[in-house]
């Protein structure tokens, strides 16, 4: 078993299926950079999701930016026209992105509305570096 972490942006909305136990599952293709700056190429994952985690996925949708951990396995298949497929697929433990962290940025609503007072600005650095 391998496990990774990645960030990339989703390249299709998530996809819902129900296992036949009826519980939720998600998949979805994600765009993960690999490489050196000279050798950099897209690297396609599908992000497999199951309960909790799934409803979690399907929040999201194409172009968001996700960063996640799972295991990762090699999945190979034979399509209907008998051509023999591989993809990489991640089967997600945790994901976070700014939907899950911050979803629909109340927080800027609660300060503009004067709720919840603006964060102090009364460091006590400068921005001055010593040598």
């Amino acid at each position: 078993m391998m496990t990774a972490s990645i960030y990339g942006r989703l390249g299709r909305d998530v996809k819902e299926i129900q296992t036949r136990t009826g519980k939720p599952m998600a998949v979805v293709g994600v765009a993960v950079e690999v490489g050196g700056q000279e050798e950099a190429h897209t690297l396609w994952l599908d992000l497999v999701a199951f309960g909790g985690m799934a409803e979690k996925l399907l929040k999201h949708q194409k172009a968001d930016m996700v960063s996640a951990s799972g295991r990762i396995a090699l999945n190979q298949w034979t399509d209907n026209n008998g051509q023999a497929r591989e993809t990489w697929q991640m089967i997600v433990d945790n994901l976070v992105s700014a939907r899950t962290t911050r979803p629909g940025g109340k927080r800027k609503a609660r300060v503009q509305s004067g709720q919840e007072p603006p964060p102090a600005d009364d460091a006590p650095f400068n921005d001055r570096v010593p040598f």
